[in-house]
């Protein structure tokens, strides 16, 4: 493994959430994104709330220099599904053939599936998303110009 990425846990109210992780690991907002017709898109502006004409963040990045926790608020109770959304690692090249050939032969369920991502879920229920890319967490703003502005 070559970087813990980041955790990305569910939550009720995602503006709540923020404050409280905020506030208990000392971290600060990195970006903020919401679904736009059917895609997640990235807010230009960290000032995202309450924006008339705009839709609310559903999805907020939290960090300080020795994590990253992803915030995604979801309409069904936390306890339905865990708080536990996923976890990212990133891996080496090597490292990243080793995992997929182990997962195969586990019969995960992948769920997505390129050369520099492998998203599985594990026999115990728990997603992983490995990444080979060698740049930090980024937003869709930043991977793909999906934008929200504002």
């Amino acid at each position: 493994m070559t970087a813990f990425t980041h955790i990305a846990l569910r939550v009720s109210n995602l503006r709540d959430a923020e404050t409280y992780y905020i506030a208990l690991f000392g971290l600060r907002v990195v970006f903020r994104e919401a679904p736009v017709d059917g895609t997640w898109k990235t807010f230009r502006s960290l000032a995202a709330w309450d924006r008339p004409g705009l839709p609310a963040p559903q999805m907020a990045s939290l960090a300080n220099e020795f994590m990253n926790l992803a915030l995604g608020e979801r309409d069904t109770p936390v306890d339905v599904d865990g708080p536990v959304d996923h976890i990212g690692l990133a891996l080496d090249a090597a490292q990243m053939a080793n995992v997929r050939q182990q997962a195969r032969a586990a019969n995960v369920r992948v769920k997505a599936e390129r050369d520099d991502l492998f998203v599985f879920i594990d026999a115990n229920g728990i997603q992983w998303e490995l990444s080979s890319a060698a740049e930090p967490l980024q937003s869709n703003g930043q991977r793909r110009g999906l934008w929200i502005d504002g």
